[in-house]
């Protein structure tokens, strides 16, 4: 007899998305919705590469956050592709998202059971 269980884990996003950051930071939230859907938790999703361009999509930063609102996850921006492109202000004026050094993706890293890589 095979008994079903559930298992519940920590997750950590990395969306590192290439040219088409558009359509991958899509594919991530509906990754990102499903998972808690079932039973998951998302410690943090860490947008690294062309996917830290998000803050210049409102309709994007809207979707993430009434995301996180109901998982208070925390949304984070690599830093130094935030300074490289030009974003800083723009970043420092998006409330839910927080510019981050490498240093808090690896803690976040630390405290989950899995990372999973989007690109």
């Amino acid at each position: 007899m095979i008994l079903s269980q559930n298992i519940t884990m920590k997750f950590c996003l990395m969306i590192n998305a290439s040219n088409q950051w558009h359509d991958s930071i899509q594919r991530a939230l509906s990754l990102a919705q499903c998972m808690v859907k079932n039973g998951h938790v998302i410690n943090t999703v860490f947008f690294y590469g062309q996917a830290s361009q998000v803050i210049q999509s409102k309709t994007m930063v809207e979707q993430w956050l009434k995301w996180q609102k109901n998982t208070q996850t925390k949304l984070q921006l690599c830093s130094t592709l935030i300074e490289e492109r030009g974003l800083k202000s723009i970043a420092s004026s998006t409330s839910g998202f927080e510019v981050v050094s490498l240093g808090s993706w690896i803690q976040a890293v630390e405290d989950a059971d899995r990372v999973v890589e989007l690109s």
